[in-house]
Formats: structure tokens, sequence, C-alpha cells
């Protein structure tokens, strides 16, 4: 991965394209109509197809941390259709007869062109999509297709229908991202805020063999946030700038996420994640705070609250995820570990987000900062998700240890039954807490921050 990117498949994908123009150069050049080049061709076009597709379902496994939808959707548009309308065509035209004629070698071009835009399209360092964003890769494939036709030394008449073909590719490809792009964005997306930004003292610690990166905002008692899987303390900037003039807001990247270091990749311990929420308090100059964390955040909050009751002085949990609870929560991470051993972490990925049904419009809702560093989906599915998800809470310590505990789950989780929601009433229950209900979903610290802050507020007061 790099920059949340797969290389891999899009190192594939180009060089399959690349393949399949030599041989369908040198297959026109040299008339020879046997079938190892069509074989060759065929194998190449059909890898493109396979690499398409992987960097497809890239795209929709990181809607909810990294990419929004108004960029992945076109990302997907400019990846999948070129191998298969051109390889279906290819496939056509070659089929039957022993000895076939070979398709029109700008057929296989236009495919390369349609890689390299869209490698263009993948690397440029852009959050939100802009128009210019997809108007330069359609166009890259255009003007390649027309020097295409220059640099091949076609005769005067081939030569305008070349440039021809070329456009009517690059109109095709325009029209399909931009149908694309108009469909991602008539999905509803609430108007975020503008909320100012409060001055930021950043700050890193050195504890047990790696260097976490934190953040601290604003004046007041301790507010201590800990984030769930991907680890970014960004993805609470905008609740940390609105919660900065009454508390003092710290957030930090968890051990192998964003800005901190990774020295041990394997490794992952529930112990050793509250062992750094306390490394990241002293280092802000604090003994104790307020805690609050969500989703996977929140079981290591309640780890804190087992083996360092000391450090929190309240503990309010937002949509832990708890399979302790519900029996459906095993089924399902069954089947997302059996994803990932059969199809890698990127389908894994999807499948654990969609599950959560996270609404369409949150996608586009992460912080840009936490956007732009993306996350390492193999990490957080194979390592994070495993470790946050075996150990059950220390009911037990937690009620002895005397920290006060809130319990809340967002309304649309609750209503539609998601299983992040499904287990917070039995946790209340046995943590004797109360459970209070928060606006939205899964991720509405992101996309509603004004009234996520106000329900916290509300929830630390109580």
């Amino acid at each position: 991965m790099w920059y949340g990117h797969d290389v891999a498949a899009m190192t594939g994908l180009v060089t399959a394209w690349s393949v399949a123009v030599w041989q369908i150069t040198r297959w026109r050049r040299s008339g020879d109509h046997g079938g190892r080049r069509r074989r060759i061709l065929t194998a190449a076009l059909g890898v493109a197809t396979v690499a398409a597709v992987l960097l497809s379902v890239q795209h929709l496994a990181r809607l909810g941390f990294y990419l929004d939808d108004q960029k992945a959707w076109p990302g997907t548009a400019l990846a999948l259709p070129p191998p298969l309308v051109i390889g279906a065509a290819v496939a056509d035209r070659t089929r039957g007869p022993a000895a076939p004629m070979p398709p029109p070698a700008w057929w296989v071009r236009s495919g390369l062109y349609s890689a390299l835009a869209l490698t263009a399209f993948e690397l440029f360092p852009h959050g939100r999509l802009r128009l210019v964003d997809v108007l330069v890769p359609v166009m890259v494939t255009a003007v390649a297709g027309s020097v295409d036709a220059v640099a091949g030394r076609r005769s005067a008449r081939s030569a305008p229908r070349a440039v021809t073909a070329a456009g009517v590719v690059g109109l095709a490809l325009l029209a399909l991202v931009g149908t694309v792009t108009v469909a991602a964005a008539t999905v509803t997306v609430p108007a975020l805020p503008d909320i100012t930004s409060a001055p930021v003292r950043a700050g890193r610690i050195d504890t047990e063999d790696d260097t976490l990166y934190f953040e601290v905002r604003g004046n007041g008692p301790p507010l201590l946030l800990i984030a769930g899987a991907g680890g970014d303390g960004g993805y609470y900037d905008r609740i940390a700038d609105l919660l900065s003039d009454s508390f003092e807001v710290i957030t930090y990247d968890r051990r192998g996420n964003a800005r901190s270091t990774r020295h041990h990749p394997e490794a992952f311990s529930l112990a050793q994640q509250a062992r750094d929420a306390v490394a990241v308090l002293t280092a802000a100059g604090h003994d104790s705070a307020t805690v609050v964390g969500s989703s996977g955040g929140g079981l290591i909050g309640l780890q804190l609250a087992a083996d360092h009751p000391g450090a929190v002085r309240k503990l309010l949990v937002h949509e832990a995820p708890l399979p302790f609870y519900d029996r459906r929560w095993a089924t399902f991470l069954n089947a997302v570990a059996g994803t990932r051993l059969r199809y890698g972490s990127s389908p894994a990925l999807l499948q654990f987000l969609f599950g959560l049904g996270i609404p369409a419009s949150a996608f586009g809702a992460t912080p840009p900062d936490a956007q732009s560093r993306g996350y390492d989906g193999s990490f957080v599915v194979g390592t994070e998700l495993a470790g946050l998800l075996t150990s059950p809470p220390d009911i037990r310590h937690i009620v002895a240890s005397g920290v006060p505990v809130v319990c809340a789950v967002g309304e649309l989780s609750r209503r539609q039954g998601r299983l992040q929601a499904t287990g917070m009433p039995r946790l209340a229950a046995d943590l004797q807490a109360p459970l209070v209900t928060f606006p939205g979903h899964h991720l509405s610290y992101q996309d509603d921050p004004v009234a996520w802050a106000a329900a916290l507020r509300a929830a630390l007061a109580g």
C-alpha cells in the first residue's frame, strides 16, 4: 500500500495493457494469424480485467475511512469499463475461424491510455473530487490517442480515422465518468458546518518500542478521545475543535496507525493499547482524564478502566462492537475472516464496513487530514479487528473500579438493529451504567459533529 492505494493492482493493470498492446502490434505487423499471440492477448486482457476488479473493490473498501464517494465511483468507472468493453470486443473479433483477423490496434492501445490516465487520477493528491480531476485523465486518454496516430506513421487517410477514434474513446469516457460523478454527487451529503479550528499543540511520546503522536486543543478538564479501527486521531478533529472551548481535548494516533509507528506489525494487545493511553495522558501532563471511545476505541476505554482505573475520571463508550453479547457478531466476523483468507483484506474490509450500515452520506465526511493519510487495510482487518474483538471486557473489574461509565448508541444504528448497537443495552445493564442515545450512526461524529458534540456534552454532564 502507498498512500492508501493498491500499487500492485495498478502496476498489474498497466503491465497487462502494455503486454496486450505489444501482442496486438506484433500480430498486425507480422500477419501471423496463429493462436499463440491471440492466446497471449486474451490472457493479458483477462489479467487487466482482474486487476481492474481488484482496484474497484479497493475503492469501495476504503469509502468509509479514506476515499469519499465522489472519488471512489469515478475511479471505479475509469478502471473497470475499458477492460470489460475492449476485452469483449476483441474476444468477439478473434473467435471463430482458425485464422482470425486481428482487431484494430487502437482498441487495445486506448485501454493502455485509460490505465495510465487512471494511474494519474489515483495518485493525484486530492481528497474531494473536482471537475479537473476527471477531465485531466479523460483528456490524457484522448490526446494520447491522437499522438499515437501521428507516431504510428499512418497514411493521411488512416490518421484522421485514428484521431476520430481517439476522440470518440475520450468522449465515451467523459460521458461515462460524468454520469457516474453526477450519480455520486446526488447522494444526500449533509452540509458540514464551518467549525473554527482550535490551536493545536502536537507532541510525541516514546513508549514500548514505538512512538505515539498526539494533539492537544483547548483548556479545561482533560478529555481523551480514543479512535476505533484505523486508529487515526484525526477522525475526531471536528469534535475536538467543537469541545475545545470547555475541555482540554487530547487525541492521538494509536500504535501502528497514521503518524504513530509500528515496529511490531503483528502485535496487538488491548492491555498495551490501554498502557498507550496512559502514556499519552502523562505526556500531555495529566494523571487522569474523562475518556471517550467510539467503536473499538470503546473497547480500549473499557480495558483502560479495568487495568488503570485511576486514569479514568469518567468513561463514555459509543457503539463498541460486542460479539460476546450477540452470536450474530461471531457469525459475521467469521464470514469477514473467511473473506480475508480467500480474497484478501480489501474485500474483507468492504464486507465489514457495509455490515455496519454506515450511510453513503457519511463516506465523504472524514476530515481531509485523515483522508490524505489513509490507513493500512491489511493491518486493520488482519491484526486490529482480530485483537479488538476477541477479548471480552472485564465487567467485574470495571464495576469494582468505581469508574463511572456511560454507554451510548446511535439512534439510526439502534433503530436498524445494527450489530454495533445490539450489545450496548446488555453492556449497560452489566455495568449498571446509563444507556443514552446519540444522533445518527456509527460515524456521526464526522458528518454530524455539532449534534454529536452536544449529545456528548449532555452525557458527560449527566
